[in-house]
């Protein structure tokens, strides 16, 4: 290792003691004790602060071990001697994301790739950070970039994929799927993706490919739950529907152990959101103007992404894509006071209330571009909706709900996220339906004038009276663009509606009576839920 230049002009002494140092923090770091190599190179910048290399392994070291705010100091440290270091620039950007700051680590992640633009990782670091941020466009000619330059960096591709299909470039997600395929056969989050790609289609022959993949059983735990899903999904395209069945609680017995859902504390949690509210407003609530926000709140595969685009087709809305402000807003409270919501919610004054939808609008104002309306939806926003309208009076509600057995079925076919881990279980589905529908009532029984509930099935039957009334609610005036939302040309972040939307409205999207020799449980639960 050569002694920087800073270290170079130390006597002898202290040169040798800088490198001392640093080849002791590398053995440290070789080790894994982060600790020693951090007290280390704390004393080669105490002997040169202006060591870029000393403060760069510190700020790694920092990066490691969690503390971003001190990796970010002396990242800037480094930078400030080095200004043109691409690993510095992008482990400031990393720190940076980690902290918040998405705007600045776009701007260190795009000035490493300015200073290597022949680097496919800093083309494919920006554009991962710009997709982070909705903004899809650049992250695609980004990640593009990326695979020009190095068509096997698989990462950077499968990113790809998944920014064409958000931004609805159905033909060149299936083409960036497959060409990953075409280098990993076995690549689960290829055969997941393309599994979400409706009308590209898995078929017979991917099956076979699925069964083969799947039958030398060397996956790991994770990646296995995706194949079997894309296996289920090939199965029932091709209406074998007892296999598919089979594959869906396949992978959702995996499922089930990714997630770890804690489904007793969930339904107690719920029960504790409907006694807190319920006690708390004991008659309904006045009528207030529509404000700026319309919170849009179901279940997952309830038709909420389609609604979310019906609305984000009017010239005077604009959406924020999958948000989790409200939820975020909530969190920080519980944090402050050191409980967990809603046990705080007694204690909280008109004062609190105002304070909370202050930073809710601040959050959001970082995703708004100033239309008059702003669609937040949610799959955690059915179960805050008295904290959201405590907090935003002038707030409206949108419930979108569907047949439960359609519901529960649509959830048990996917590949949902922690925060639905109860669609892993068929029973939890119904339980969880049933609390939903509990939490939806009392809402609307609180506050009649300022919630909207909207059933799928009248909305595919009804399109345009369903829309009309839609936006009557919201104090929209009509406008036609919102029949044709599928034409719209707008990122949809949801991958299990990114197909859907981008269609007219279609009535044929039941598939309970396919799988109905299997569902007699399900809807027993839903006779009788727990909880």
């Amino acid at each position: 290792m050569r002694p920087t230049d800073d270290a170079m002009t130390q006597p002898d002494s202290a040169a040798t003691r800088l490198q001392q140092l640093k080849t002791s923090a590398m053995h440290a770091w070789s080790r894994g004790a982060l600790a020693q190599a951090r007290q280390d190179l704390l004393a080669v910048l105490a002997l040169a602060p202006a060591d870029a290399q000393g403060a760069k392994m510190l700020a790694i070291v920092e990066q490691r071990l969690g503390d971003h705010a001190q990796a970010i100091t002396h990242f800037r440290q480094a930078l400030a001697t080095a200004p043109d270091d691409v690993d510095t620039h992008t482990g400031l950007a990393i720190s940076l994301a980690q902290q918040g700051d998405a705007g600045e680590s776009i701007d260190h992640f795009r000035q490493a790739a300015r200073l290597r633009p022949d680097m496919a990782p800093a083309w494919a670091n920006l554009g991962e950070a710009l997709a982070r941020q909705n903004r899809f466009d650049e992250a695609a000619d980004a990640l593009q970039h990326a695979v020009t330059l190095d068509a096997n960096a698989l990462p950077a591709r499968l990113a790809l994929a998944r920014v064409q299909a958000i931004n609805g470039d159905t033909d060149g997600a299936t083409g960036s799927f497959r060409a990953v395929l075409a280098r990993q056969p076995d690549n689960a989050e290829a055969w997941f993706g393309l599994s979400y790609l409706n009308t590209a289609g898995l078929d017979a022959t991917d099956a076979q490919r699925l069964q083969h993949i799947l039958a030398r059983g060397t996956q790991p735990p994770a990646q296995r739950e995706k194949l079997l899903f894309a296996q289920a999904k090939a199965l029932e395209n091709t209406h074998q529907y007892d296999e598919a069945f089979a594959a869906f609680t396949a992978a959702n017995a995996l499922g089930k152990q990714r997630v770890q859902w804690r489904h007793a504390a969930q339904q107690a949690r719920n029960r504790a959101i409907e006694k807190t509210f319920a006690a708390s407003a004991s008659t309904p609530a006045p009528a207030s103007p529509a404000g700026e926000i319309l919170f849009i709140a179901s279940l997952p595969r309830s038709g909420s992404t389609l609604v979310e685009a019906i609305l984000a087709a009017h010239p005077d809305v604009e959406s924020g894509n999958e948000t989790r402000l409200l939820a975020r807003v909530l969190d920080e409270e519980s944090h402050r006071r050191g409980q967990p919501f809603p046990d705080w919610t007694g204690a909280a004054t008109d004062a609190d209330w105002s304070r909370l939808g202050q930073r809710y609008m601040t959050l959001a104002s970082t995703l708004r571009t100033g239309k008059a309306r702003f669609v937040d939806k949610s799959l955690l926003n059915w179960q805050l909706v008295g904290a959201a309208l405590s907090m935003l009076p002038d707030a409206r509600v949108v419930f979108v709900q569907r047949d439960a057995v359609e519901t529960c079925l649509a959830c048990y076919r996917q590949c949902l996220g922690p925060e639905s881990g109860f669609a892993c279980d068929l029973d939890w589905l119904a339980d969880q339906y049933a609390a939903c529908e509990r939490l939806t009532r009392l809402w609307r029984q609180q506050y009649p004038q300022r919630t909207l509930h909207l059933a799928y099935e009248t909305l595919v039957q009804q399109p345009e009276a369903s829309i009309r009334a839609l936006l009557a609610f919201c104090q929209l005036p009509f406008d036609p663009c919102c029949l044709t939302y599928y034409t719209a040309r707008r990122a949809v972040k949801s991958l299990p509606s990114t197909q859907q939307v981008r269609q007219p409205l279609r009535r044929d999207t039941a598939k309970s009576h396919l799988y109905a020799d299997h569902l007699a449980g399900l809807r027993r639960r839903l006779q009788t839920p727990e909880g």
